[in-house]
């Protein structure tokens, strides 16, 4: 039964942990720490599962998400120019601490605003569906 008992407590840390995501958009520290008083959980445990988990995010989430296109299309038209434009002008607002989520190959998002790049989703018609006469 043990196992059992741990496996049921490691759910409803998980739902409680969903719920404080809800309810504040991140995991902040004081909740943290009243989860694991409440719980009798240590601290190290509900951060490890908070830390394992993409859902879950440790830091307040950015004000503004800015998202450019990386297509072809938006490539050859200058994206790439406004993404390092914006990118300069909003370097100052850059926290020193990164995103547990960032990796090098993506820019650490901002404490105000979160620059990336998307891909469009491409536009494939069903055939017969685009007659040339429009």
């Amino acid at each position: 039964m043990p196992g059992a008992f741990r496996a049921r407590r490691g759910a409803v840390i998980f739902d409680d942990l969903r719920a404080i995501q809800l309810r504040y958009g991140f995991l902040p520290k004081a909740e943290l720490e009243g989860l694991s008083q409440r719980t009798q959980t240590p601290l190290y445990q509900i951060h490890s599962v908070a830390s394992f988990y993409p859902h879950f995010d440790l830091v307040p989430p950015p004000k503004a998400e800015i998202r450019v296109c990386a297509d072809m299309s938006c490539h050859l038209n200058g994206a790439c120019e406004l993404r390092a434009g914006l990118e300069r002008r909003f370097v100052n607002s850059r926290p020193d601490i990164p995103s547990k989520h960032a990796s090098p190959a993506k820019p650490i998002p901002m404490a105000k605003t979160k620059i990336t790049a998307s891909r469009a989703s491409s536009f494939n018609p069903k055939p017969g569906t685009m007659s040339s006469q429009n």
